[in-house]
């Protein structure tokens, strides 16, 4: 880390190279950017968060879309089961009744 002539660090500024000027040491630490490009790399850093958090909305409804298709299918198999499980039953029925 360089100073200044009052002893204050000097960083420069990660995107454009400006000298910034920072109160303390601490300051310094925390400080990557100019105030123009601050602005600049917050408004990305925004605008990755919002196309992240939609990428994950789009998987997640493109899996919920596939778990009700998988349901409903399953759904269908086991009506078809609850079908045949009750044909037997009156196929069953029938013959004891008639014999």
């Amino acid at each position: 880390m360089t100073y200044d002539e009052n002893g204050a660090p000097l960083k420069r500024c990660e995107r454009c190279g400006r000298r910034l000027a920072v109160p303390d040491w601490y300051a310094a630490i925390r400080t990557k950017y100019c105030k123009e490009c601050a602005a600049d790399a917050k408004r990305e850093q925004t605008a990755q968060s919002l196309r992240k958090l939609r990428a994950k909305a789009r998987e997640r409804r493109a899996l919920e879309r596939q778990q009700t298709e998988l349901l409903q299918d399953e759904n269908e198999i086991l009506r078809q089961a609850v079908r045949d499980l009750e044909a037997r039953l009156d196929r069953l029925k029938a013959e004891r009744g008639g014999a």
